[in-house]
């Protein structure tokens, strides 16, 4: 449930409600009428970016959610749409290290690297939107300052045509 309560993934109102319902679905089984106090703490099934978007009652949306999308599921069930929801995400499986880039980059100066299986991407720390995304068969080279907190990522050049950028370097506390 941490992908929406911890804002993973920035996910839209209806997505963070969809996976809210599922999740409701796995701790509570199914939606009870009368029960709705259940839902009074929001923030255990929304982060607070969704929460503070509107002037919506979100406990009342919460329980909607899980009438509607929890209907039915058995806890597996639940369990099985979550994650079906959640791996379509760019950021699915990754792990993320904050860094800042060093050198000539357009974008934001405050952003993430993600690994995962696949490959490495650079993400806007602020929406999660991924800026580039790498396949590991499009590293030439990864090089590790020992001395100072600096990574250098070079693609080959056959990588990615229209990117006219083919080496990145990066500071990031977590190196290791």
């Amino acid at each position: 449930h941490k992908v929406v309560k911890c804002d993973e993934y920035s996910v839209s109102d209806k997505v963070g409600l969809q996976l809210a319902g599922l999740q409701a679905q796995v701790i509570w089984g199914q939606f009870e009428t009368g029960k709705e106090f259940r839902y009074s703490e929001a923030d255990q099934y929304l982060c607070k970016r969704i929460l503070a978007s509107s002037g919506k009652n979100w406990s009342q949306e919460v329980a909607k959610a899980h009438m509607h999308y929890g209907c039915d599921k058995s806890e597996l069930e639940a369990k099985v749409w979550y994650l079906t929801c959640v791996k379509q995400f760019s950021l699915y499986g990754c792990t993320l290290f904050p860094i800042m880039h060093k050198g000539m980059w357009s974008h934001t100066s405050e952003s993430l690297l993600a690994i995962n299986m696949d490959g490495v991407k650079f993400v806007r720390a602020k929406d999660k939107s991924v800026i580039h995304d790498f396949k590991y068969s499009d590293i030439e080279s990864i090089l590790i300052d020992p001395n100072d907190n600096y990574l250098t990522l070079e693609l080959f050049s056959t990588a990615q045509s229209g990117l006219a950028q083919k080496t990145f370097v990066f500071e990031t506390n977590m190196k290791e």
